[in-house]
């Protein structure tokens, strides 16, 4: 996979997420990119893209709706997915934590305080050191 597929697939997965909650998103991608371990050996070899995404809070119907969607899609792609229960006596919170492949993570949040969604692509060869 090349560093411009990784981006595609993250940020399209981050797209995909937020068009199961329409409504005035907040974005904050991270581009072009930072570096990441690609072999292994502690060197920053590869090349690894992050963003953050957020909007109003949902009512509790519309999160649960949400949370069995991207769970849903997190399975789709094979991803291992975690939930768990950060609630306080502030914030009703929800995480939905998803892992893939080769470094990629991405969590929804789910909270009183608003509804989010972040994480960071794959890492991948970076064949231009840049």
């Amino acid at each position: 996979m090349t560093p411009e597929e990784a981006s595609k697939e993250f940020y399209g997965l981050l797209d995909t997420i937020q068009a199961m909650a329409p409504g005035d998103w907040k974005s904050e991608d991270y581009r072009p990119g930072g570096y990441c371990d690609y072999q292994g050996h502690g060197d920053p070899d590869g090349k690894q893209f992050a963003g953050y995404r957020s909007r109003s809070p949902l009512s509790l119907a519309e999160r649960q709706i949400l949370r069995e969607k991207v769970e849903a899609l997190y399975t789709s792609h094979g991803y291992t997915v975690q939930t768990f229960n950060q609630t306080t006596a502030s914030n009703n919170l929800i995480l939905t934590i998803a892992q893939g492949p080769n470094g990629l993570t991405i969590g929804l949040h789910t909270g009183d305080q608003n509804t989010s969604v972040d994480g960071q692509s794959r890492c991948v060869p970076n064949p231009t050191g840049q």
